[in-house]
């Protein structure tokens, strides 16, 4: 598929920057779940003859994220070869969005701090697992378990919305999870309805399923804020 930003739809979608080993097993899963994403990467020979919308384009530039629609995505993937730049691409990319999930991956473990501090969620430093975690946190299958991933501290789990849940018919700007606990909700489940675009004024319906994630610590505080009052 040629350059795309003309033809594509930036509607509840996904930015995924860079295409490397880690990139592109991240839109091959994205690709296979039917994801509305978009790439941006500086290399057209990577992507000139692949079935993705693309943008080529430098990752840590302004305008670049911009085309891709980045200031309008629920989620930002970030999978650059330089921390450097994934560092840079974190701090431009927050800067547009500042309510997108961003998710990054670190080449080198001393900088997961820093991109921490740049403005990334959720940080993955392990090359081998960092596509399928960045992946999977961006995803809510339905799965037996209810712990569906537990990688570098940082866990998704699934909430079902009860009748006498204190979440119900309560918007995400109410709940100011974020503040409270620290954890993010990144899917809602209604029905056969799988919701990825997540926005403050969004409601949470009873009978819904929330996919929830956070560090070990945060998940703990959700269910002590949440679930004792079941």
């Amino acid at each position: 598929m040629v350059d795309t930003e003309n033809n594509f739809n930036p509607d509840d979608h996904m930015v995924l920057i860079g295409f490397g080993d880690v990139g592109r097993r991240v839109a091959g899963v994205l690709h296979d779940e039917n994801v509305n994403f978009i790439i941006i990467d500086t290399d057209h020979g990577k992507l000139k003859d692949s079935e993705y919308n693309y943008i080529i384009g430098d990752g840590v530039d302004e305008e670049t994220l911009k085309r891709a629609g980045v200031e309008t995505a629920h989620t930002v993937i970030i999978t650059l070869g330089s921390d450097t730049n994934a560092i840079f691409s974190t701090l431009v990319a927050r800067n547009l969005n500042p309510h997108a999930i961003m998710l990054v991956r670190a080449n080198h473990q001393p900088s997961i701090d820093k991109i921490y501090k740049a403005g990334a969620d959720y940080v993955a430093s392990l090359p081998s697992t960092a596509g399928q975690m960045l992946t999977r946190l961006t995803l809510t299958e339905q799965e037996s378990e209810e712990m569906i991933l537990m990688y570098e501290g940082i866990m998704v789990e699934k909430y079902k919305v009860t009748h006498r849940s204190p979440l119900k018919n309560k918007s995400i700007i109410e709940l100011n999870l974020i503040e409270t606990t620290g954890c993010s909700i990144i899917g809602i489940q209604e029905g056969d309805t799988l919701l990825t675009k997540i926005t403050p004024e969004q409601k949470i319906k009873e009978n819904s399923t929330l996919a929830i994630v956070g560090t070990e610590e945060q998940i703990k505080k959700f269910k002590n804020r949440f679930e004792h009052k079941e």
